[in-house]
This record gives structure tokens, C-alpha cells and sequence, in this order.
């Protein structure tokens, strides 16, 4: 609304679309009265095909959240070298509309003006610095070095109000537990490195994904061992 009001004369655009569609597939013209809640993502582009579907592939009805899975000319081939996980991403689209989609893995819903609101995802992936990561990936590498019992790796805001990497870990019984240095070089083989690493004694295997648990006990907890 700022932007609108300082700059009557520009048109603002929301403009949504994952690499795998080339590159986008739906805007939205920002007008300002928009729901505080959040900008729709919009309509889909000419020659992209919009469909979101629930857990077992079917169609949702209007205001129900599902998963979008986006279609038309753009849809890449898949991915180089990973059958498997091109199989998991693509897929042939619900009968009667025919062709192949694309599974975005963001949960959106429509409006009662068929726009597309983006609410979540339904995997782990988060954005840090317009870089789309799996944090499990790391929480994995993690978990898997001598000396560490269990491990996660979350996006947490930052001091600057932007969302880091913050890996925790609970050390395996034991006099010493891993340094710092010794994670982040068993963490230097392609999986992303976080960017703060935290001991916390109290880590349980089952709030390892559970981003509100870790935080409210960071804010209480002693047990944490800030590593820099």
C-alpha cells in the first residue's frame, strides 16, 4: 500500500512460478485492498494450466487448500539424473484435463474471485535468501557424525528479521561433544551448511520438524550451547 500510494503511476505485480514451470505461472495486479492476510498469487498465465488437487490427485472444491500442480508448454522434463525424484515431481494431470503437470508442493486455495492464495508447504522446503533448501538434508548429515545422537536443522528469524538456518543437535552420551568446526566440515560436502549451530541437551527425535516447540525452549531452556 506504501508503494501504491508513493508511486501512483506503477503498476506492481505479484508474479509466482517455480523453475520447473520456465518460470512463470500466475500474477496478480497489486490494487491495495487486498486482504491483510496476505497478496493472492493471482490467476494462472496464458497457456498454463492451474489445477489444485488433494492428497490423492483428485480436484478440491473452491476454499479448500490443496496441493498446486501447475501444467501447459512450460513444464520442464524433469530433473537431470534423478529419475526418482522427477517421478515423485511429475506427473500426468487428473482426468479430462489431460497432459503432464507439475507438483509444485505449495498448498494454495482459491478465493471467491478465483485467485490463488499461497498458504504453505506440504513437504519441509523453506526459502533463505531466494534459495529453495530441504533442512532435513543437513539434520540428516548431521544426525549421521560420530558423537552426535539426533539432529535438526530449522528456519528460524534472524537478529535482521530474515529467516536463517539454525542446526541443533543432541550429543551422544560421552566427555566431549562434537566442535563446532568438526559439524560444519562434515557439513562442507554439498549438503547446505547452517548458518548458526546450537547443543541442546533436551533435543527430542520427535520435535526434530517441530519449528514452535524448539523455539519456546530456546527461550527458556539453559540447555543450549550457542556454537558460533
Amino acid at each position: 500500500r506504501r508503494f501504491l500510494s508513493r508511486h501512483p503511476d506503477c503498476a506492481l505485480i505479484n508474479a509466482y512460478g517455480p523453475t520447473e514451470i520456465t518460470v512463470w505461472a500466475s500474477c496478480h495486479r497489486v490494487t491495495g485492498a487486498e486482504p491483510d492476510w496476505g497478496v493472492p498469487i493471482g490467476r494462472p498465465i496464458p497457456h498454463t494450466r492451474a489445477c489444485i488437487l488433494d492428497d490423492r490427485g483428485n480436484p478440491v472444491p473452491w476454499g479448500v487448500e490443496g496441493e498446486l500442480c501447475l501444467g501447459g508448454p512450460g513444464v520442464a522434463a524433469g530433473y537431470q539424473g534423478a529419475p526418482e525424484l522427477t517421478a515423485a515431481h511429475f506427473r500426468d494431470g487428473p482426468s479430462g484435463q489431460g497432459g503432464r503437470i507439475y507438483r509444485t508442493g505449495d498448498r494454495v486455495r482459491l478465493d471467491n474471485q478465483g485467485r490463488m492464495h499461497f498458504v504453505g508447504r506440504r513437504d519441509f522446503q523453506v526459502k533463505i535468501r531466494g534459495f529453495r533448501v530441504e533442512p532435513g538434508e543437513s539434520a540428516a548429515a548431521m544426525s549421521g557424525l560420530e558423537g552426535v545422537e539426533h539432529a535438526a536443522v530449522l528456519a528460524l528469524d534472524g537478529a535482521n528479521g530474515q529467516k536463517e538456518l539454525v542446526g541443533f543437535f543432541k550429543p551422544d552420551p560421552g566427555p566431549a561433544p562434537p566442535a563446532a568446526r568438526a559439524i560444519r566440515a562434515a557439513l562442507d560436502d554439498g549438503t547446505l551448511d547452517p548458518d548458526r549451530l546450537e547443543r541442546w541437551q533436551k533435543l527430542k527425535r520427535e520435535d526434530r520438524y517441530n519449528s514452535e516447540t524448539i523455539a519456546e525452549a530456546r527461550a527458556r531452556d539453559k540447555g543450549f550451547g550457542k556454537m558460533v
